[in-house]
């Protein structure tokens, strides 16, 4: 019979050696196991890790720790996370290592196995908040949990003549191995679970004797020559030299047998509960990896790579600048980016800036919630979507509420592009931009604003300022200092400045080098257009 198919004490002995020893690696007994880590294959990842005590490269197979041969209902360890990273769970993978053969037994000389052959078992990944409220370390709240079923390899066939003792042979590392290693991934995108710092995590699955709850002997397989996969099923535990993140203590697991001799304390801490076990599990920490969804400044979104798109998964608040790689684009997909004061401070210069020459943003919302009413000048004031010495697109947006209290200070703009050399002069290389289709309204200054030597197409804008005022002389487009634009069927209203000493503009050319403007409605603006020094005099301010 089987050593994952006993229950008797005296059977689990075959499998601890004995019941003072209680390694990991006795667990899995097996005269021919090796653990040199070059080989069989590395398990990808795709997100950002913010924890991996995944082999890299992995072998054949790990020492495993049995949950039908120890009387395991869960099985996991306690967790720090690497900093500066988000916490948005998208998956978590799980090294498995499967010893069952479709007929046969690993340790009988007769495992046989068709290529690729496999069964589906449920299993489950919890994870819970850390309790530290007594003097141990303990699972707090279920913070969530996922169960999946997943495609679980058999191990392939014995070869006698490479492996005497009934393992199969690994080509590619030259070994011999009792089971195999092969990896579970837990997909959590789209469940919005976002974790703390510190957790302690759990598998759990069913087998014939154990588990929440038992299969029992009266499945199929169990009276099968092969036995049943889900009995020979193990989770892998071995110290890799790579790490991300903290394994909090490196001779401890989470444990819940129902066996008191599967523990390092013999049992004197309590069975059949997920608890501490420590003391002797040093250099055998379970195989799992964390990954989160990627972090473009403080939001999270999905990487493109072949098309160079940020793609916006959630609604996202930020206290800094959010910069656009060279070349990529942002896609907001309707979400937002709202801007707050950082602790101790307040908001400086823009929301989301270029980060090089290209940039596009479409499908955005961008707004600010409660910032001080501060004045800032330079680089530090306030615009919702800047590009600096870029050229390239923003398109489909919605841009509101980008001011800092109801003062006369010039920031503010809901979008703005220039291109000027560090002499502030516009620079020698002019910069296209599209500006189109946004709805742009509440904003301090200006609208839309194109400065420098840039040329830009600004159409089917909706801009929309704060009607009659007092504090500030508000502009629904300005194009200036050296810019040219082709500005057409935008809609363009509510610009005004009660007194008389400055004057509101739906749109203001100022010093610009050529504009042309085809089809735009003006209303209740102050002045629909303003023209200051080239391309058509001066602008009588009575």
């Amino acid at each position: 019979m089987k050593p994952y198919r006993i229950h008797s004490h005296k059977n689990r002995s075959q499998v601890w050696r004995n019941n003072t020893m209680k390694k990991p690696f006795l667990i899995i007994l097996s005269l021919i196991l090796a653990f040199t880590m070059f080989n069989s294959s590395a398990i990808a990842s795709s997100g950002v890790v913010i924890y991996d005590s995944i082999s890299d490269p992995l072998p054949g197979n790990i020492p495993s720790m049995g949950f039908e041969a120890t009387s395991t209902n869960e099985f996991g360890d306690e967790i720090l996370f690497t900093a500066d990273s988000g916490r948005a769970i998208e998956s978590i993978t799980v090294i498995m290592s499967s010893w069952g053969c479709e007929s046969g037994a690993w340790n009988s000389l007769d495992c046989e196995t068709t290529p690729d052959a496999t069964f589906d078992h449920p299993i489950t990944l919890n994870l819970y908040a850390v309790d530290t409220s007594g003097s141990i370390r303990s699972p707090g709240d279920l913070l969530a949990t996922l169960t999946q079923t997943f495609t679980i390899p058999y191990r392939p066939s014995a070869n006698l003549s490479l492996c005497p003792g009934g393992g199969w042979y690994s080509e590619g590392e030259g070994k011999c191995y009792n089971g195999l290693a092969t990896s579970i991934t837990f997909d959590f995108s789209g469940m919005g679970v976002t974790l703390p710092d510190d957790i302690i995590w759990g598998v759990a699955y069913n087998t014939s004797h154990y588990g929440v709850n038992p299969i029992g002997v009266s499945a199929s397989c169990y009276s099968e020559s092969g036995g049943c996969g889900y009995d020979s099923l193990n989770v892998g535990v071995l110290t890799s030299d790579s790490m991300v993140g903290t394994d909090v203590d490196s001779s401890g697991v989470f444990l819940n047998s129902t066996w008191a001799g599967a523990y390092c304390d013999a049992g004197v801490g309590g069975t059949g509960t997920l608890r501490l076990d420590t003391g002797c599990w040093e250099g055998y920490r379970p195989q799992i990896r964390f990954e989160v969804q990627e972090m473009l400044g403080a939001c999270q979104v999905n990487k493109d790579y072949s098309n160079k798109v940020y793609n916006l998964a959630s609604d996202c608040i930020t206290d800094k600048t959010i910069f656009i790689e060279d070349g990529w684009t942002l896609n907001g997909n309707g979400y937002s980016i709202t801007a707050i004061d950082p602790v101790g401070g307040h908001f400086l210069g823009a929301v989301i800036m270029n980060g090089g020459t290209t940039a596009s943003i479409i499908n955005l919302e961008v707004t600010a919630s409660g910032l001080t009413n501060a004045c800032d000048s330079g680089a530090n004031r306030l615009r919702a979507i800047l590009f600096d010495g870029a050229g390239g697109s923003i398109t489909d947006n919605y841009v509101h509420g980008i001011r800092q209290g109801l003062s006369g200070c010039q920031e503010g703009n809901a979008i703005e592009v220039r291109n000027f050399d560090a002499a502030s002069n516009p620079a020698p290389n002019q910069m296209e931009v599209l500006i189109s289709g946004n709805v742009v309204e509440d904003y301090q200054k200006n609208g839309i604003t194109t400065n420098g030597n840039v040329a830009a197409t600004v159409s089917d804008n909706t801009i929309t300022g704060d009607g009659q005022i007092t504090y500030i002389a508000q502009n629904g487009i300005q194009v200036g200092y050296g810019a040219t634009a082709f500005v057409r069927n935008n809609t363009i209203s509510s610009n005004w400045y009660s007194p008389k000493s400055y004057v509101a503009c739906g749109l203001l050319m100022y010093d610009a080098n050529g504009v042309k403007q085809k089809d735009n409605i003006f209303f209740t603006n102050e002045k629909n257009l303003c023209n200051f020094m080239r391309g058509g005099g001066i602008f009588n301010l009575e």
